[in-house]
C-alpha cells in the first residue's frame, strides 16, 4: 500500500463510484417498483419492458403506457394515471411476452382474460382476483418468474 500513490487512489475510488452509479441506474426500476405498495401503470410498464428486453434497464424508468402502445401492444383500458391491477398487469405481461393462451384469451385479450391464463399458470395465486391492485413487490417476484421461463408452462384448459 506505500507504493500506492495518493492520485492513483483517487482515480481508484472515482472508478468504484461510477461502477456503483452504473448498476444503480440499471437498478432505479426496481427500486422504484418495490417500494412502491400500488405500483403505477408507467413503473410496471418500465419494468416488463426491462424484463422483456424490449428496452435496456437503465432507460426503463423512461417507459410508459404510451411506449408500449406505440411498439403495436394492444394494452386495452390500461391508464397511466390509475394504479396497476392483477389483471391489468397480467395483459401487459401477456402482450408483451406474446403470450400464446387458451381459447379464450386468443378470443378476447383483454386483462380478465390475461389475468387467468397467468392464474392457470400458477404465476397468481387460485384466491387473487383480477381487480385486486398489484404491489411493486409482486409485479417485480412475477416478472422474475417471467424471466425464469413460467410463461413455457402449460396452460390448464
Amino acid at each position: 500500500m506505500s507504493n500506492v500513490k495518493p492520485r492513483q487512489l483517487f482515480a481508484v475510488g472515482l472508478l468504484a463510484c461510477s461502477a456503483l452509479t452504473l448498476s444503480a441506474q440499471s437498478g432505479e426500476i426496481l427500486v422504484r417498483a418495490v417500494g412502491e405498495t400500488h405500483i403505477s401503470s408507467a413503473t410496471a410498464a418500465g419494468l416488463v419492458a426491462a424484463v422483456a428486453g424490449t428496452v435496456l434497464p437503465s432507460d426503463a424508468a423512461g417507459v410508459d403506457l404510451q411506449y408500449l402502445r406505440a411498439l403495436g401492444y394492444r394494452l386495452g383500458g390500461l391508464r397511466d394515471s390509475e394504479p396497476m391491477t392483477k389483471a391489468g398487469f397480467a395483459l401487459m405481461v401477456a402482450q408483451v411476452f406474446d403470450l400464446r393462451g387458451g381459447l379464450r384469451y386468443e378470443l378476447f385479450p383483454a386483462p380478465v382474460s390475461a389475468f387467468r391464463e397467468l392464474q392457470h399458470r400458477e404465476l397468481f395465486f387460485p384466491w387473487e382476483y383480477p381487480g385486486q391492485s398489484m404491489s411493486g413487490r409482486d409485479a417485480v417476484n412475477l416478472a422474475r418468474e417471467v424471466a425464469a421461463g413460467a410463461l413455457n408452462r402449460e396452460s390448464h384448459p
